[in-house]
């Protein structure tokens, strides 16, 4: 389970801001991650001119969607700020307490961080303004601490941009890189894991271990949901394949093909209802009936190959197929799913949600003909009677 790709799920759930918000948790060392410095030394190393400079001897402070403006000119909002400073410490023993408390403090270094995490995210000009915008509000004398860190996914669009328009104090860093010469929080979290993993930093709790590492995954999927790479396998033949050899080794064409033979020995009529297998969805193969221009699928869609469900559907091939459903499930008092799809429509009782063993023929053979009598009982509704009951 990927906590990140769950949440992705839902419509926007997962957006820029709520990744800048991890992002932040990472880089605090104050954070209950467990991670102290290794992460902030990772990412802000190479947004430091100093060459030895030590950060595990400064606080930091880490803000979120901070707001700077210059005169006569928009808003730009900052997603991370994170200031880096100490506290006066005076020259008493008594000082370090009354300048904390004095908020009496020096700060070193101040970055700001634009995170983008879809490639055509571009705003012309952005970092320009954010720099611009906050040495206005903060003063010249912070020009020399403010350092922008522009955030992106790998694309040549996003590395003009940066270059076009980074101010001096700038660095580049992708989610994730093809090319070793460039920085990525992708490689920062996969060292942090391989060094605590050889025990060359302190050990990680469990939690925090399981965590970065569904963040990485994410990362490396380009921040998609679980709901948007299964969209992309389904257009992608490997995924097709996958299923193409679980029919091939569970052998579920020929199972429903016996299948057939076994319902028509018990009664010859199903010779007539019964049509043959239908192997062309690879994810479902079904054993199909049709009765008043409704479509019965006995379908074989589970994993295992080994057991079938029954669905109510409409048969293609005949115009008032629709229609028919519909009277249909008005008569049964079910729902019928996806009343909008042309083609897709369904319906269910409970018993037919069942799922059935293929050795089982005696109760295959009870629900088929449960489900074919009621699909004949909708000779007995008229059109009218299903408006009048809507």
């Amino acid at each position: 389970m990927n906590i990140f790709k769950i949440l992705a799920n839902g419509d926007g759930t997962i957006n820029e801001a709520n990744v800048s918000a991890f992002l932040g948790y990472l880089i605090d060392p104050k954070a209950d991650h467990a991670l102290g410095f290794e992460f902030l030394k990772r990412f802000l190393k190479n947004s430091v001119d100093e060459e030895n400079f030590d950060f595990e001897k400064f606080e930091y402070e880490i803000f979120y969607e901070q707001a700077f403006k210059e005169v006569d000119k928009s808003k730009q909002i900052v997603d991370i700020v994170v200031a880096c400073y100490s506290i006066n410490k005076g020259l008493a023993k008594e000082s370090l307490l009354k300048n904390f408390i004095e908020n009496k403090k020096t700060v070193h270094k101040i970055f700001l961080i634009e995170n983008k995490i879809k490639a055509g995210s571009i705003t012309e000009g952005q970092l320009i303004n954010q720099f611009q915008s906050t040495k206005y509000e903060l003063g010249d004398e912070y020009l020399d601490k403010l350092h922008s860190i522009y955030i992106t996914p790998q694309s040549k669009t996003l590395k003009n941009e940066f270059l076009q328009n980074a101010v001096a104090n700038s660095t580049h860093i992708f989610w994730k890189s093809t090319e070793d010469a460039e920085i990525s929080v992708y490689s920062m979290i996969k060292e942090i894991l391989e060094l605590e993993n050889n025990g060359s930093i302190e050990p990680l709790n469990e939690y925090t271990i399981h965590t970065i590492k569904a963040f990485n995954q994410f990362i490396e999927n380009d921040f998609k949901s679980e709901k948007q790479e299964e969209k992309e396998r389904l257009n992608d033949g490997s995924y097709i394949k996958k299923f193409e050899e679980l029919n091939r080794v569970s052998n579920i064409e020929q199972k429903l093909k016996n299948l057939k033979s076994s319902l028509i020995q018990f009664d010859a009529n199903y010779k007539e209802i019964l049509a043959e297998v239908d192997m062309s969805e690879k994810r479902h193969p079904v054993l199909p009936a049709f009765v008043n221009g409704i479509r019965l699928n006995i379908g074989a869609g589970y994993s295992t190959r080994d057991k079938v469900g029954f669905s109510f559907t409409i048969d293609r091939n005949n115009e008032n197929s629709k229609n028919q459903l519909m009277k249909l499930a008005n008569q049964l008092k079910i729902e019928l799913k996806k009343p909008n799809d042309k083609y897709g429509s369904y319906c269910r009782t409970e018993n037919m949600k069942r799922a059935i063993k293929l050795i089982n023929i005696n109760e295959i053979e009870t629900q088929t003909r449960e489900c074919i009598n009621q699909m004949n009982e909708i000779r007995h509704v008229t059109m009218a009677d299903h408006d009048h009951a809507s």
